[in-house]
Order: structure tokens, then sequence, then C-alpha cells
């Protein structure tokens, strides 16, 4: 089994939408099921929403394209202890995963690519783009 090992940069925007640095540390999340961890993770965005904090990172054999890899989106209160919130798969690569909270609705917002190893595949959605919203409901 692999462990999970990343660094950890907490940003507070205020209303001038500038960022300051409140905490640095690393993240090594704990969950009842880690079995979905790859040999590589990547990719990360977090942000604070609905009184937690979400983590999002890229999980895969390797950092070159694979329809093996997986958006994983944890979740915690503390954070020390994750759980796991979603798990991503579509059959491609997928990765940069991207937070925004409009309002009290927290989206995360990602890449699909290909299943070549070092080709690039976009895939595009309705709009043009190759972002996919989903929107995350916050936990109870």
């Amino acid at each position: 089994m692999y462990k999970l090992m990343l660094p950890l940069l907490l940003l507070q925007a205020s209303a001038a939408y500038t960022q300051k640095v409140t905490e640095t540390g690393r993240v090594i999340p704990t969950a009842a099921k880690t079995d979905f961890i790859q040999h590589a993770n990547n990719n990360l965005d977090v942000t604070a929403f609905g009184g937690g904090y979400y983590l999002a990172f890229r999980t895969a054999p390797s950092h070159f394209a694979s329809k093996k890899s997986q958006l994983v989106v944890m979740r915690t209160q503390d954070l020390e202890h994750y759980v796991l919130d979603t798990l991503i798969t579509c059959g491609a690569d997928v990765r940069e995963p991207r937070f925004c909270v409009k309002g009290d609705s927290l989206l995360l917002y990602y890449f699909e690519g290909g299943t070549h190893l070092f080709k690039f595949e976009p895939k595009k959605n309705m709009g043009g783009g190759q972002n996919h919203p989903q929107r995350l409901e916050p936990a109870d």
C-alpha cells in the first residue's frame, strides 16, 4: 500500500480577493478505506466549506494519462482525520481538480482526458470546455 503525502497550504480569501497563508504542513489522510490510493498522487486542491475542509487529488498508476486514474475528494473537520467523500472515475484520464465555493454551494471542476499514455486527448463538454462541474454537499 502506498502512503499519500501531500503538502497542505490553506489559504483564506478576504473580501478584497487577497490570500493569506494560515497554516502549512503535511497531509496524510486517514480513512476507513484507502485501497483506492495508487502509486502517483498529485494535482490537488483544498478549500474550506461548510465548517470543514475538502481535499481533492488525482491518484493513478503514474503521472501520465491512464484510464485507471481517479479523482479523490476527502473531507475533514480537524485536518487530521479524513473520510472519503467522493471518488470520480470515468474510464479515462481525470486530473486538475479545482474547487469553487459559490454561495452555499461547493463545486468541483476537473479535466477529463483520454487513455493513451503519451497523447493529449481532452474531452469536451456541452459548453465547449474540458471542465466538468460537480456539486458537493456539505457533510452533516
